[in-house]
C-alpha cells in the first residue's frame, strides 16, 4: 500500500516520582501522555497511545554501608486508558492504501510483583509475576492494522468485541533470571519466560557504558 505525508501536530508529557516513606519503604509512579492530530484531514492521528500510568510500593533491605540493599520486592499497577480518539483512517482510502480504519481499545488495569535478592556485589536473583489477575487485554498499538495483508489482523479467540482486530496482551506469567554488573556491562538481565510452565525463551540486555 501507499501513503501520503500529512501535516500534523503531536503533543504529549512524562512524569515520575519517587517518595521514601520509611528507610526500606518508598513510593513509586510514573505518568506518559500524548496527544495527536491530523491538520491535513482535521482528524486524531493515526496511532497514538492512550494514557499510560504506574504506581506501586517498593520494600527493600537495610544496606550496609558502600554496599547495595541485599533484597528488595515491589507491587505494582498498571492503568491504561481507554483510546478513543481514533482516526477515521489516513485521510482518504487512496492514502490509506485500502487499509481499515484505526479501531478504538478500551482500558485495563494490570497487577504485577516483583522481587530481588543480591548474592554477591555484582550479582542479583531476579523473579516475578506479571499480569496477577490473568486480565485479558490488548495494547492498543499491538497490530492494530496488518499492514503487510492490507486488512485488520483478527484475534481468533474473540470473534468480535472491543478487542477484536489486533494481538492480545501476554495473560499471567512468571519469570525468573539473573541480572549483574560488571566494568563492561552497566547491566547485563537474563530473563526466563516459562511457556505453558514446561518450555522457555532466554531473553536478555546489555546496555554498555557510555
Amino acid at each position: 500500500p501507499a501513503f501520503e505525508n500529512t501535516e500534523a501536530r503531536l503533543w504529549g508529557a512524562e512524569s515520575f516520582a519517587n517518595v521514601d516513606l520509611t528507610r526500606q519503604l518508598s513510593f513509586f509512579g510514573a505518568l506518559t501522555y500524548t496527544g495527536g492530530r491530523d491538520d491535513s484531514f482535521n482528524i486524531p492521528l493515526w496511532g497514538i497511545a492512550p494514557i499510560d500510568s504506574t504506581v506501586g510500593l517498593r520494600l527493600e533491605g537495610l544496606a550496609a554501608r558502600g554496599r547495595p540493599t541485599p533484597w528488595g520486592i515491589e507491587y505494582s499497577v498498571r492503568m491504561v486508558g481507554a483510546q478513543d480518539r481514533v482516526s477515521s483512517g489516513f485521510g482518504s482510502a487512496q492514502a490509506r492504501g485500502g487499509l481499515d480504519e484505526e479501531r478504538q481499545t478500551p482500558s485495563f488495569v494490570l497487577h504485577n510483583i516483583r522481587g530481588y535478592l543480591r548474592v554477591s556485589q555484582a550479582m542479583s536473583l531476579v523473579a516475578g509475576v506479571e499480569n496477577i489477575a490473568d486480565e485479558l487485554y490488548r495494547e492498543h498499538l499491538n497490530s492494530i492494522t496488518n499492514l503487510s495483508q492490507g486488512r485488520r489482523a483478527a484475534t481468533p479467540a474473540i470473534p468480535s468485541g472491543p478487542l477484536d482486530g489486533g494481538v492480545l496482551g501476554r495473560g499471567r506469567n512468571f519469570y525468573v533470571g539473573a541480572q549483574a554488573q560488571s566494568i563492561r556491562f552497566q547491566e547485563l538481565e537474563i530473563i526466563y519466560l516459562p511457556r505453558q510452565l514446561d518450555i522457555g525463551q532466554v531473553i536478555s540486555q546489555v546496555i554498555e557504558f557510555e
